[in-house]
């Protein structure tokens, strides 16, 4: 893509030295603010009052606890003190209320969600002349963020999107590229490559490889005694299990048509994943994702099909409009619809333009298959727990094990009986008692006060605590898509 020397980037800088380190520099702006947060925080943010809060209801999500982990290591102990706190404490209200936990308050996501709408703003600026000034290729995006700057731009600015999208598209079907230069284009590059490039560093990774007690994803009674008796929480490996079965099925050279199109659909963090253990799953996906956004540049207006500024030439084409908004819905609307529709084209002519650009959008969105797969089957591991920890030798054997992460353990009241709920509950409380012992024990051996004392197995309750909470996926360097808490939409 053409770069204009000096064009100014979103992070103030020429836009030719943002492009030198990534392909979209929304992607390279939100990297460097969530590199920069975690500098300052291991720097100087540890001990404030906003950082202690954000831990007390519920820290760092699945995916940032990686990054932290592998660039704090200790430092973490006194951070993870507070995180199993307030799990400890959303477990006492979730108990009481039986309703589920609200989502933690990740400070990392905190930034990424600000870093990308903070790039975007600019980009679009309030007047719009900065987005006419970023479509006119002086700005390297994503195609994602592209799709996202349809909603920030100007009416006018769409057939200019339009024009860019086309010309993204043109360079991921070309012959030569890799699947890795492909995604990149679609979706920018991986803000986890850290994680799957250098490993997880302290948290001391076992080895990445599919849990043999699923069967292959078969989840059964065996399986989750087997996954409780080597540690992990079933209701994360349980997901894992099947996402990989998934994969593995999408990589069947085997597979029919008719299936592929029903289940091609993965997200950006799946795609990433696939990319990893299943590169035919990822190619293919990557091919039916491709299709969808060549159909939504088709949709989008051009030039030509922009409203007439004048008043007048609008109202010439009022009957068409009112034609062509009856004939083009797939549940055609009564003639008061259509007429409304084509009278707020005459009276605001951006209207027809913001309906295309939603058209072509809602069009192309399909929820991702993988996220609905790992969701389904934490909702069933928890159910296969209902039913096995009414049975007394079953819960004694759940007693005697670590049991479920603390996510899946403070969700598990809404969902299980009376008598499965208290074993779940209490097994965690003991878990957390034990884990916050020792997390206080490395805090006080970190004084000089105590140097002489030997160091023991609180060296490594900052990893012991991420897993209590996280379960044992933190550990994970290759599928590294958290299970969603709402629904995902593919890439």
């Amino acid at each position: 893509m053409a770069v204009v020397e000096g064009a100014p980037g979103v992070s103030g800088e020429p836009a030719s030295q943002a492009s030198s380190r990534a392909s979209c520099v929304v992607c390279a702006f939100v990297g460097s603010s969530v590199e920069r947060r975690i500098f300052f925080l291991f720097a100087e943010g540890l001990g404030e009052g906003w950082f202690v809060d954000a831990m007390r209801r519920g820290g760092f999500c699945l995916r940032h606890a990686r990054h932290v982990g592998r660039e704090g290591g200790a430092r973490l102990a006194g951070a993870c003190r507070h995180i199993v706190a307030g799990w400890r404490d959303r477990l006492a209200r979730a108990e009481g209320e039986r309703e589920r936990p609200p989502a933690s308050a990740c400070p990392l996501c905190e930034t990424e969600s600000w870093a990308e709408g903070h790039a975007l703003w600019l980009l679009a600026g309030p007047d719009r002349a900065r987005a006419a000034a970023a479509l006119g290729a002086l700005e390297p995006l994503c195609l994602a963020h592209l799709e996202r700057l349809l909603g920030l731009a100007g009416p006018r600015q769409v057939p200019q999107v339009r024009t860019r999208l086309r010309e993204l598209l043109e360079r991921a079907t070309a012959t030569g590229l890799g699947l890795e230069q492909r995604l990149t284009i679609l979706i920018g590059p991986d803000p986890d490559s850290a994680i799957r490039t250098g490993g997880l560093g302290g948290l001391a990774a076992s080895p990445d490889a599919p849990s043999t007690s699923w069967l292959d994803g078969l989840l059964s009674a065996e399986g989750f005694m087997a996954e409780l008796a080597v540690g992990r929480c079933p209701a994360c490996t349980g997901p894992a299990a099947l996402v990989r079965r998934l994969l593995a099925w999408l990589a069947d050279p085997g597979l029919r048509p008719d299936d592929r199109r029903e289940q091609e659909h993965l997200c950006a963090g799946h795609l990433r994943d696939a990319l990893a253990v299943a590169p035919l799953a990822a190619e293919r996906a990557l091919a039916a994702t491709l299709g969808g956004w060549v159909a939504l540049v088709e949709r989008l207006p051009t030039v030509t099909e922009l409203p007439a500024a004048a008043f007048r030439a609008r109202a010439r084409r009022l009957g068409e409009r009112y034609r062509e908004e009856r004939a083009r819905r797939p549940q055609r609307p009564g003639p008061l619809a259509a007429a409304g529709a084509a009278l707020a084209d005459l009276l605001w002519p951006a209207a027809s333009v913001e309906r295309a650009v939603a058209r072509a959008t809602g069009q192309r969105a399909h929820p991702c298959v993988a996220c609905g797969v790992m969701a389904g089957a934490a909702g069933r591991t928890l159910d296969l727990a209902g039913a096995l920890l009414v049975a007394a030798p079953a819960a004694e054997r759940y007693r005697a094990s670590g049991g479920f992460c603390l996510g899946h353990a403070a969700r598990s009241p809404a969902l299980l009986g009376p008598e499965p709920r208290s074993v779940v509950l209490a097994t965690a409380r003991t878990r957390v008692a034990r884990q916050l012992w020792e997390l206080d024990e490395a805090v006080r051996k970190s004084s000089w006060s105590v140097r002489y004392e030997p160091r023991g197995p609180e060296t490594r309750a900052w990893i012991d605590a991420l897993v209590l909470v996280h379960g044992d996926q933190v550990r994970s360097a290759k599928l590294l898509t958290p299970e969603p808490r709402e629904r995902v939409a593919a890439a």
